[in-house]
């Protein structure tokens, strides 16, 4: 068990190396990654931890590019994902506008970092998010979809990373790791209708 907590700590260690460097260079929503390299049937440790370490990355450098305005925060907090009282969400705020149609405006919103403090506190799990929003022309909320999240438990990580294509397609891929194995947990893919909702097409 102590073989497998330090070999814990240092994919932990390496993982935040490679998230920090990735910080340096730009990012955007459509950046390319093979999200179709992993499947249910793939869940070999060579071939998970792979398609991490790629889509985690380009995951990581978008969240940390993303600069949040503390004058426009969300007014409610996604708990329909995370509804227990382990997991610690600050409220999120404005990052960015994506697209604009006739119908909505799509916005995104970076959570905050109040509860850094507590990370590797064994009672709670802070939670860092990033949430898309549609807006209608009375600046009213059509829908919502947390498209991004880690979730920082002592011993483990919870993750999910977000894909936009060039049709608008929204893919979100979890992943979960602890002391043993990592673990691909799926992926769901969405699309936003014409008039702002978000449909779950897969």
């Amino acid at each position: 068990m102590k073989y497998m907590s330090m070999l814990f700590m240092s994919l932990l260690f390496t993982l935040h190396l490679c998230a920090k460097s990735a910080q340096k260079a730009n990012s955007n929503v459509s950046d390319v990654v093979t999200y179709d390299s992993v499947s249910q049937q793939t869940n070999a440790d060579s071939t998970v931890l792979i398609a991490y370490e790629k889509i985690s990355t380009v995951g990581y450098k978008y969240f940390e590019s993303l600069h949040t305005n503390k004058r426009k925060p969300l007014h409610f907090v996604p708990r329909k994902v995370f509804n227990d009282s382990f997991y610690l969400l600050d409220r999120a705020y404005y990052a960015k506008t994506l697209w604009k149609t006739h119908s909505y405006t799509l916005k995104i919103y970076k959570s905050g970092t109040k509860y850094h403090n507590r990370i590797g506190d064994e009672n709670v799990a802070p939670v860092d998010y990033l949430v898309l929003v549609t807006i209608d022309r009375s600046q009213h909320i059509i829908d919502y979809l947390v498209c991004f999240y880690t979730v920082r438990m002592l011993y483990e990580m919870d993750e999910r990373f977000f894909h936009i294509d060039n049709k608008g397609y929204i893919t979100l891929t979890n992943f979960y790791y602890d002391e043993i194995e990592m673990q691909y947990k799926g992926k769901k893919r969405y699309k936003i209708s014409p008039n702002g909702k978000f449909v779950l097409t897969q």
